[in-house]
Parts: structure tokens; C-alpha cells; sequence
């Protein structure tokens, strides 16, 4: 008799190949999850590389901004230091070549004035010789005397010198209560009354160097600079 028994060796294939399955797709689960996981990874890897390259290439911007702009600002101060320095110096040559002009201006001025001085005060001196006093004119020369002689009528008077230019004899009858002396020292209507306490001097070129310097004095203290 032959016993018909039932072969459990299959079963154990399948449960063996039902769990090597089950073994399969938990491990695929894995292998996904990690993959996942690895691709997270590089991502944020990714994200942080892109973070410090940024921060780096910032950083690095600003610190070339600052240094650049120091180098710039020392240049600046640098070139504005050398434009005062050359602004100065210009400044300072112009000032002196100014100065130099006004003072040669002013010497030409100074020698200038003192010729068209000399010049007015020549021709006002020859104006007056010319109508105030003609020379070798006795009839003039005794009224002045005369003049002289009432204002100081109460001195004695010692002697009347005149030049030899006069006409001594014409000019005694002007004058004929006093006595006349010729003095060769004396020019034109010059003339010396001799008191017994003084003397007074009628000299016209005196007189007339007198009004020369005070005319020339007037014109420098009207014309400086």
C-alpha cells in the first residue's frame, strides 16, 4: 500500500521565497529612503556652498571696497596736499612779482612826480620873477623899502643895501631921505635894510626857493601813495 502523503518541502520553498520577497522590498524601502536621504544631503550641501560662496565673495567685496577707498581718500589728500603746496607756491611768487612791480612802479612814480615837481615849481618861480617882480625895477624896489621902512618907522635905520644890478642914482631919487650902499652879494631887487636893532633881507631867490620847496612839498603830500 502506498501512503499518499503531501509534500511540505514546496511550502517551505514558498514561505522561504515569500519572506526572501518580503526581505527584498523592505531593503528596496531602505535603499530608497536612503537615497532620499543622500539626495537631502547634497542639497543642503549644495545650499551651503552656494551660502559660503556668496558670504565669501561678499566679504571679500567689502573688503576690497574698504580697501580701495582708503587708497582712493590717501590719493585724494595726497593730490589736494600737492595742489595747496603748488597753489602756494604760485601764490606766493605772484604776490612777490606783485610787489615787485609795485615798488618799480612806485620808484618810476617817486622820480616821475619829482620831475613834473621840479618842472611846475621852475615854471611858477619864472611866472612870478616874471610879473611880480621885474628886476632892475627901482621904483618897485623903493616902495617895498619905503613900505618897509613906515611899518618899522619907530627903528633907526642904519643903512640900505642894494645890488649892483640897480640904477643907484634913479633909485636915490625914490629914495632920497636915506643913504644907499651897493652890495655885490646881491642880485636884481634885492635889498638889505640894516636897523640899529636888526636887519631885514629882501632876497628874491630866497623868497623864491622858499615857494619852490613848499611846492614841491604840497604836491608829494597830495600825491602819495
Amino acid at each position: 500500500m502506498k501512503l499518499n502523503l503531501t509534500d511540505f518541502t514546496q511550502l517551505k520553498n514558498i514561505s522561504e521565497k515569500l519572506e526572501e520577497k518580503e526581505n527584498d522590498n523592505n531593503l528596496e524601502k531602505e535603499i530608497e529612503i536612503l537615497k532620499n536621504q543622500i539626495n537631502q544631503l547634497l542639497k543642503q550641501i549644495e545650499i551651503e556652498k552656494e551660502n559660503a560662496y556668496k558670504k565669501g565673495f561678499e566679504d571679500a567685496t567689502k573688503s576690497l571696497e574698504e580697501k580701495y577707498k582708503n587708497i582712493l581718500e590717501q590719493k585724494i589728500k595726497e593730490i589736494e596736499a600737492s595742489f595747496n603746496d603748488k597753489s602756494s607756491a604760485e601764490i606766493k611768487q605772484a604776490q612777490d612779482t606783485i610787489e615787485k612791480i609795485q615798488n618799480s612802479l612806485k620808484q618810476h612814480y617817486q622820480i616821475y612826480l619829482a620831475k613834473i615837481s621840479e618842472i611846475i615849481s621852475d615854471s611858477i618861480a619864472e611866472i612870478l620873477e616874471f610879473l611880480y617882480i621885474y628886476e632892475k625895477d627901482p621904483e618897485k624896489v623903493a616902495e617895498k623899502i619905503n613900505e618897509i621902512l613906515e611899518e618899522l618907522r619907530e627903528f633907526k635905520v642904519l643903512k640900505i643895501k642894494v645890488s649892483k644890478d640897480q640904477n643907484l642914482e634913479l633909485l636915490q631919487k625914490f629914495l632920497s631921505n636915506v643913504s644907499l650902499e651897493i652890495d655885490e652879494k646881491l642880485e636884481g631887487n634885492d635889498f638889505i635894510i640894516e636897523f640899529d636893532n636888526g636887519k631885514i633881507e629882501n632876497k628874491f631867490r630866497e623868497k623864491i626857493e622858499i615857494v619852490k620847496d613848499e611846492i614841491k612839498r604840497e604836491i608829494k603830500k597830495l600825491s602819495e601813495i
